[in-house]
């Protein structure tokens, strides 16, 4: 009996120390909960962001290598006077590539143009991105579809005005839940049909997200501008199996 009127009074008392010291209890437990409250946030934070970066690289690729004239990650003071000397990779590189390596799995060549106006009768989409890509685009890059398809072998090799919009770009192009599969848009003059519209993608956090750009055959981007000469950004990107292995892909 003794032990229960001990809690008992230290249940009063307890409360009664709660009750005269209002200001001070509500501080205590609006601490508390503020504390609690940003651990939590903290905690989520962190996981949302290992998620993010995981979906990026998985979309990259981990037996992906790019070859390209400027590097993606600028680490302390970046050297830039060094990396303008270098040469961007060109189509003989690639095609020397292509016949040079035996390991590998596929192999693209893109050319990139930005800041490029895509318009359609009254509509228009200015800063968006012109990807010029080989045939194997598709086989090295992880390219998803919401409508429609990617390019066959014939309109890639024979250089047809075909294209594939980035979700942004169809939509400012084709608003109201326009059918853009079949119609023709003007890139850089050029009237070409859309034949595919990428899934929504969200903003990359390695280079420019896909939904503010248009795919089209390399050979049709040839015909646009003058890659050597016309501002144009160039990569390789080879893939190689799964059991991927640096050395042995690099082997001749």
């Amino acid at each position: 009996m003794i032990y229960l009127k001990l809690l008992r009074e230290s249940f009063l008392f307890a409360f009664e120390a709660l009750r005269v010291n209002r200001l001070r209890t509500l501080l205590s437990l609006l601490g508390i909960t503020i504390g609690i409250f940003t651990i939590v946030s903290i905690f989520s934070g962190v996981d949302y962001m290992k998620g993010y970066l995981n979906d990026n690289i998985s979309k990259l690729g981990t037996n992906v290598i790019y070859v390209s004239k400027w590097p993606w990650v600028a680490e302390g003071e970046f050297p830039w006077w060094k990396y303008i000397q270098r040469p961007q990779p060109s189509l003989e590189d690639f095609k020397a590539l292509e016949t040079g390596l035996k390991n590998h799995e596929y192999i693209t060549y893109t050319m990139s143009l930005y800041g490029k106006t895509i318009k359609r009768e009254s509509n228009h989409v200015d800063y968006a991105g012109i990807i010029g890509v080989s045939y194997q685009a598709n086989k090295t890059k992880s390219l998803e579809y919401s409508l429609g398809r990617y390019f066959n072998e014939i309109e890639s090799d024979a250089g047809r005005p075909v294209c594939i919009l980035g979700h942004e770009v169809a939509d400012g192009l084709f608003p109201n839940q326009e059918d853009p599969l079949g119609k023709e848009v003007t890139i850089m003059g050029k009237k070409v049909k859309v034949i595919g519209v990428f899934a929504v993608a969200g903003s990359g956090g390695f280079g420019p997200s896909i939904d503010r750009q248009i795919y089209i055959p390399l050979n049709f981007a040839r015909l646009l501008a003058n890659i050597k000469s016309d501002g144009a950004n160039q990569q390789i990107i080879i893939k190689g199996p799964d059991n991927f292995n640096f050395d042995e892909m690099c082997e001749g």
